[in-house]
């Protein structure tokens, strides 16, 4: 379990990251969550797993404005990938393994917002929509907003030379040669200088964004799980969450 200190250290606010099994999201689609080290989890924090709300990533540019009158059973927003609310005991979740996951909080209204942020949702700039949803339904003041960019790839290891696709253009035109690293051959995409850039378009003070230093695919300090590195065989996802508490 890794804590996201520089937004935890606010009082009530529950930001944390959690190494899972990825095959638990769909044990709760289908009936509940059945993983001890994950009920430990929730039974150390105090939280209690109706009060989570998850989302069905598609790498969309949805974001949805939540409430508790969303809770259910299952608590999944179907084709969605970002989630803002300002409701306490309410906590937001996102699955990750290399994308990128970015809380954010803004301590004066105390509302809070999760995204999953890969290189299609960060090219269709979901992460400074979702700030912006939340300056025009929470009120909130783009230079109080606190964000984390948390663990996930980076430009270290994600190469794109082969991509056959247009991201390289389309990332250098929407945000400028910053985000792109060429080494001999290879060229290197930087997520989080993009969605940096993002946010301080808006008027968000670099000082409030948080990079977290571990890349998903090569660090060694802590053995993450990494699309990238494992293919379709990777077993486990970061599983983000944030909330205020009552």
């Amino acid at each position: 379990m890794l804590e996201l200190e520089d937004i935890s250290k606010f009082k009530r606010v529950f930001c944390r990251e959690f190494l899972m099994d990825k095959n638990e999201f769909e044990n709760y689609i289908k009936n509940d969550f059945n993983d001890e080290r994950f009920g430990l989890f929730l039974k150390r924090n105090n939280l209690n797993n109706k009060n989570l709300v998850f989302q069905e990533q598609k790498h969309t540019d949805h974001i949805k404005l939540i409430d508790k009158s969303f809770l259910k059973k299952r608590n999944i927003i179907p084709n969605n990938d970002a989630l803002i609310t300002m409701e306490k005991d309410l906590y937001l979740c996102a699955y990750t393994a290399d994308c990128v996951p970015v809380t954010l909080f803004d301590p004066e209204s105390e509302s809070v917002g999760i995204i999953h942020s890969g290189w299609k949702g960060t090219l269709n700039l979901i992460v400074q929509k979702t700030a912006k949803m939340m300056y025009e339904s929470l009120k909130i003041n783009y230079p109080d907003l606190r964000c984390y960019l948390g663990s996930s790839i980076m430009n270290c290891c994600y190469e794109v030379s082969r991509a056959k696709d247009s991201r390289i253009k389309d990332f250098v035109n929407q945000f400028g040669r910053s985000v792109i690293k060429k080494d001999k051959e290879k060229i290197q995409l930087n997520l989080h200088e993009a969605i940096k850039i993002q946010l301080k378009r808006l008027g968000i003070l670099e000082k409030n964004i948080k990079i977290s230093p571990n890349c998903t695919c090569c660090s060694k300090k802590h053995r993450f799980p990494s699309y990238y590195r494992e293919g379709k065989e990777y077993s486990r996802s970061i599983l983000s969450i944030i909330g205020i508490k009552k």
